[in-house]
């Protein structure tokens, strides 16, 4: 045609491409709009089936559907407070608790009134310091229901101590810092006390014939910690009053204490199954072996420098025993011989810078102990006979600890020391594997300690320099 411009054939396909291309967006439109009517159907569908079962639901129990919803509404909420309150019980009150209430005003709530508070640990709040106050309100809310009371490291006052004895229920008491009459009015009021923890006892003086309450609750377990001032005659009090009762006892840096406790706690404590005392002058335990022996399982006498045997009578059994601790003790060969010939179920032993000990002491050990998992010789003088005999002999060997062991070849200290950081990574630990952690944690953070110390002492040492610098 005249006039008219001839389009190449590249332009066609071009223009007959987005022809397509646009029945293409066309098409999906549309099954997109058909679905969607589809799903409104449906959904409209659902809902008048949803209210024609209501309206049974109301002829059936003569209701009208309005009532009908609104009970609904009221299940529903109701539904929730009991899933809150479910997960309400699994918190610990501090700190976690205390969140919750933060939320909102329902929530606190159903914390204050409907869920009573049992136990209370201050040592699970990261936030330091705490208040006194702060430590009262949360006694006050117990509403003396109390069964478990871990309080933080603050001075006690009268009002603090008034809270507490209130509390009849209260089996499990742990502070730091405490005075005697507060200490005492709590062993005579708090009946239902079982276990009773000191974590600073230094200027607590616990002596003489009234070093002890006589109308104190008889105790299961006992943790007096860095009790200095606690004599004989206060401990044998303590041991009569709480008599057979007494399985648990721990008493550390009590260096006024003697022999004697081992004497009267072989008399009254015929059921006595863990038994801690560190720093005291033991000599002759063999009372101690003979009259509880039988139900013992644990025995820590560390650090009692005066003890260098273990003696026991030629009847003395010590079956039960699993866990041994002798650390800094003058314990000889003779003692570890004694030790394998009464303890054959012993898993555990440690022998800390025990530096009389040698390898003849440890092959009687492996002999008459094969049920050993962890032993740990730390700073001992023993080779690697000691070691090939222990594991020769105890099929049940998962840990021999030898730092510091000079005699030991460096195969042997680099392969026990691998397995000692694999235990410490680890997560599923056996028993004596989560005793050997707990006291790496221990020296650990001492040895933090004492760092920080000596840091501190050469910097006031560099600033007397200074204070001298011409």
């Amino acid at each position: 045609m005249v006039g008219k411009k001839r389009i190449s054939p590249s332009l066609r396909k071009v223009e007959q491409d987005g022809e397509s291309e646009d029945d293409v967006l066309f098409l999906h439109r549309k099954i997109a709009t058909t679905a969607t009517l589809k799903r409104k159907n449906q959904t409209k569908k659902d809902v008048l089936t949803l209210d024609r079962t209501l309206l049974e639901a109301a002829r059936n129990f003569d209701m009208n559907s309005e009532t009908v919803m609104r009970h609904m509404k009221v299940s529903v909420y109701a539904l929730n407070e009991v899933v809150e309150r479910c997960i309400m019980e699994f918190l610990p009150v501090i700190p976690n608790r205390l969140h919750v209430e933060a939320v909102c005003r329902r929530w606190r709530r159903l914390s204050l009134e409907e869920m009573p508070v049992t136990e209370l640990d201050f040592e699970q709040v990261a936030l330091r310091p705490l208040l006194r106050r702060n430590v009262r309100l949360m006694l006050e809310r117990a509403k003396q229901q109390l069964t478990k009371l871990v309080l933080p490291d603050i001075t006690l006052v009268d009002a603090h101590i008034e809270l507490i004895v209130q509390q009849q229920n209260l089996r499990v008491f742990r502070a730091h810092r405490m005075q005697k009459r507060h200490f005492f009015n709590i062993l005579e009021h708090c009946a239902s006390l079982q276990t009773l923890e000191l974590m600073d006892c230094r200027a607590l003086r616990l002596s003489g014939q009234r070093g002890w309450p006589r109308d104190a609750v008889a105790l299961r377990e006992v943790y007096l910690n860095e009790c200095h001032f606690f004599t004989n005659q206060a401990a044998r009090s303590l041991i009569k009053i709480c008599g057979s009762s007494l399985e648990k006892v721990v008493f550390t840096g009590a260096m006024s204490l003697d022999s004697q406790v081992l004497r009267d706690l072989a008399t009254y404590s015929v059921k006595m199954a863990k038994l801690t005392i560190s720093s005291v002058n033991l000599r002759d335990i063999q009372t101690m072996t003979e009259g509880v022996g039988a139900s013992l399982r644990w025995l820590d006498l560390s650090s009692c420098r005066d003890m260098s045997s273990f003696s026991v009578g030629d009847s003395t059994n010590l079956l039960h025993l699993q866990v041994l601790m002798l650390d800094k003790t003058k314990i000889n060969d003779d003692g570890l011989r004694a030790i394998a010939r009464v303890a054959p179920s012993l898993q555990y032993l440690s022998l800390q810078d025990c530096r009389v000990i040698s390898d003849d002491g440890l092959a009687t050990i492996s002999e008459g102990c094969t049920n050993l998992e962890l032993v740990d010789l730390k700073g001992t003088a023993v080779t690697d006979a000691s070691i090939e005999a222990l594991e020769a002999q105890c099929p049940r060997l998962r840990l021999v600890r030898v730092d510091s062991c000079r005699s030991v070849s460096r195969e042997m200290r680099r392969k026990y020391n691998e397995r000692a950081l694999r235990i410490l990574k680890g997560d599923k630990l056996s028993k004596c594997e989560r005793i050997f952690a707990e006291r790496k944690k221990i020296e650990m953070v001492a040895q933090t300690r004492r760092d920080s110390e000596s840091d501190n002492e050469s910097e006031s040492d560099r600033d007397s320099d200074d204070d001298y610098a011409i």
